[in-house]
């Protein structure tokens, strides 16, 4: 499955929104969350049963999982989880599970490398913010090698060296790098 999530852009734009608790402002980030979490929910449940009715052995789902502005903000303060965690499942069906397809060492939020996008968040005073939004995300079947293909794990990366070198001028403007996000690769074996 490949598919691009929207942010889900809210009115939620400035720190002081979110500092002073402007009641406007944190109930349409919040709708706009629940909407993004509705859709993962429907995704959610469309791999699962197609996990558990057994009409496929595994799922690769990979894509740009956006999980919007303010994800931290979100999680610490309303208890609304991040879209990756909603994908991943139930552990009660553990077949339909998904597990992500990149080592450990890019999982780990402070690491200088893990990251796949960086933009300037206009709620922490334009600071440059580093997050990974590209994922690649696998059954527990092909993670575990119990299906005919399998995950190698230890191969998967963000590739910021293929991003580097075609960068220009420090990607200063839109048309000085390839995209807005670094890619992310996986390898498996047949």
């Amino acid at each position: 499955m490949l598919f691009h999530t929207k942010s889900q852009i809210s009115s939620l734009k400035r720190k002081e929104h979110f500092t002073r608790r402007d009641k406007e402002v944190i109930v349409d980030a919040l709708r706009s969350r629940q909407k993004l979490s509705a859709e993962m929910a429907a995704v959610r449940r469309y791999l699962s049963h197609a996990i558990l009715s057994l009409r496929t052995d595994g799922c690769i789902l990979m894509g740009d999982l956006n999980d919007g502005p303010h994800r931290d903000v979100f999680e610490e303060h309303f208890l609304i989880h991040n879209i990756v965690d909603e994908l991943r499942g139930g552990f009660h069906r553990e077949a339909a599970l998904m597990h992500h397809a990149l080592p450990q060492a890019y999982l780990e939020p402070d690491a200088d490398h893990a990251y796949s996008a960086e933009f300037s968040d206009p709620t922490r005073d334009g600071k440059m913010i580093r997050t990974l939004t590209d994922h690649i995300l696998v059954t527990t079947g092909i993670f575990n090698g119990t299906t005919k293909l399998k995950s190698l794990r230890d191969a998967g990366k963000v590739d910021h060296q293929a991003y580097g070198q075609h960068v220009v001028n420090k990607g200063k403007t839109r048309d000085d790098r390839p995209s807005d996000h670094r890619p992310v690769v996986a390898v498996f074996q047949f």
